[in-house]
């Protein structure tokens, strides 16, 4: 069974270990999340949030991403997290969290799946600026970064 629902993805993944959906899940899947998440800023991702708030409850927790705002080849993130979500079932429950970033590439190009270590970089750059007693300003701008 699965549900769609429209709330900040952390609370959700709280909710479903609290019955909000039925019985507790095995797994809560998040995403597909535009964009990939394989830089330090993934700790602050709502699709890795998710996943992060199940486990943190005894839930195995799945993110899946795709490396584009644009997508063009749905049916590889559809393949790939077919293959991931079978090997983290496999895992023994202590094993409880799998980011999974997907390339936006025709499934005759994948070359395999790797485990990977988050990026030394991340896709947005964060400042924090004071604006005043009691108040702050964020902005992000995109960074040009190489591959890793």
């Amino acid at each position: 069974m699965s549900h769609g629902v429209k709330a900040a993805p952390g609370l959700i993944g709280f909710a479903a270990a609290f019955g909000a959906f039925g019985d507790k899940p095995d797994v809560v899947m998040s995403g597909v999340n535009l964009g990939a998440n394989t830089g330090r800023a993934t700790l602050h991702s709502g699709t890795v949030g998710a996943a992060l708030s199940a486990s943190g409850h005894g839930i195995r927790g799945f993110a899946v991403s795709i490396a584009s705002g644009d997508p063009q080849h749905w049916e590889t993130a559809r393949l790939v997290t077919d293959h991931a979500l079978a090997w983290l079932l496999d895992q023994p429950l202590d094993e409880r969290v799998l980011n999974v970033n997907v390339p936006d590439i025709a499934p005759d190009r994948l070359r395999g799946i790797r485990p990977a270590t988050l990026a030394s970089f991340g896709a947005v750059q964060a400042q924090v600026k004071e604006l005043g007693v009691g108040y702050v300003q964020l902005s992000y701008t995109g960074v040009e970064a190489e591959e890793e």
